[in-house]
């Protein structure tokens, strides 16, 4: 299970404190700490699940939106990231922990992954549909 509030790290260092608003079936929601309702910064989960019996694939959105007051009107900002996997697939928690560090590597230059990913908790957590 996650942990209700998480700390992030921010690309200039800076940690990030995302705290627990909501929690349900179909989605899990926290609040960056620094921000405020309605505007601010949110981390959402949202599991879902398409198709049926051997066709089955879980879906699993990981989003940030900010809200940016431009001239007093709030414009969101949203980063998605989605990992899809078919009910079938065992163990697939290392193949995305390489897929995601691959996409890090083509968006972020210079991002150099870990050397060695052995923390796989946030990951299995998110496949079993945990936000």
């Amino acid at each position: 299970m996650l942990s209700p509030n998480l700390t992030l790290q921010a690309n200039d260092g800076d940690s990030v404190i995302f705290n627990l608003v909501s929690q349900g079936l179909k989605e899990t929601q926290r609040i960056n700490t620094a921000t405020v309702r309605p505007e601010g910064e949110y981390l959402n989960v949202k599991p879902s699940t398409t198709g049926k019996n051997g066709t089955a694939v879980e879906r699993h959105l990981i989003q940030i939106q900010k809200s940016i007051l431009v001239a007093g009107v709030p414009h969101l900002v949203t980063t998605n990231v989605t990992i899809a996997v078919d009910q079938i697939v065992p163990s697939s928690d290392l193949i995305v922990i390489d897929q995601l560090s691959e996409l890090f590597t083509l968006l972020i230059p210079g991002f150099e992954p870990a050397v060695s990913f052995t923390d796989v908790g946030v990951v299995q957590a998110l496949l079993r549909g945990e936000g």
